[in-house]
């Protein structure tokens, strides 16, 4: 008897489904966690009046303008 012709029972197919959206959950959260955060945070203030140079949370920071900043700072 294959893999393939082997009948499963309703506890066992709910089982093989529950693990693979599991599978699925764990994969999508470590993506997210891996993309980083390159949204803009909703609730997020500029603490450094609009100037992105030298400020202090600005390699956290996810406001629009400081994420133009990174992208225009490439160094090589």
């Amino acid at each position: 008897m294959s893999v393939y012709e082997k009948i499963l029972s309703r506890r066992e197919l709910l089982g093989t489904i529950g693990r693979g959206l599991s599978l699925a959950g764990l994969t999508f959260g470590a993506w997210k966690l891996a993309s980083g955060k390159d949204e803009p945070q909703a609730n997020q203030e500029c603490v450094n009046k609009g100037f992105c140079r030298n400020c202090r949370v600005f390699k956290d920071c996810g406001l629009p303008r400081a994420i133009s900043a990174k992208k225009g700072s490439v160094r090589q």
